[in-house]
């Protein structure tokens, strides 16, 4: 998992959070986060994890998402504040390699109204998906 920014290399101390949430933003399973990169460019995040969903696909309501939140530590506000985030909805979900876009954080991410890119440059987090059934 790669995520592109504009400031990637300025970030300190970056992980990212992944929720899973139904259409009206309740969490479908535990929320779960990735270390801090393994690897931190100017333009890019490198998360060497795979990250295992704890619901089969399955079981997820129509119009429900995953969520890839970027969080990052404040030095000035001493805390970890959002910065951007992803999603995808469940039936997006397929193996193999895709892209998807990053959002400015919003107080209404469930919702996914209103989104704004978070930069006008092709930055986008970069993932690959391996989808099992359950047998």
């Amino acid at each position: 998992m790669k995520m592109g920014l504009k400031d990637a290399g300025s970030l300190i101390d970056p992980f990212i959070q992944v929720t899973c949430k139904d259409d009206i933003g309740v969490d479908l399973c535990a929320a779960q986060s990735t270390p801090t990169p393994s690897l931190q460019d100017e333009l890019y995040l490198y998360f060497n994890v795979d990250v295992e969903l704890q619901l089969p696909l399955e079981h997820f309501p129509q119009g429900s998402a995953v969520f890839f939140q970027l969080f990052h530590y404040k030095e000035k506000r001493r805390r970890t504040k959002a910065k951007c985030f992803g999603f995808m909805d469940v039936d997006e979900l397929k193996t193999g390699q895709c892209v998807i876009e990053i959002y400015k954080k919003s107080g209404n991410i469930p919702k996914r109204k209103k989104l704004e890119l978070v930069t006008s440059r092709p930055l986008f987090i970069h993932l690959a998906l391996d989808v099992t059934k359950v047998s």
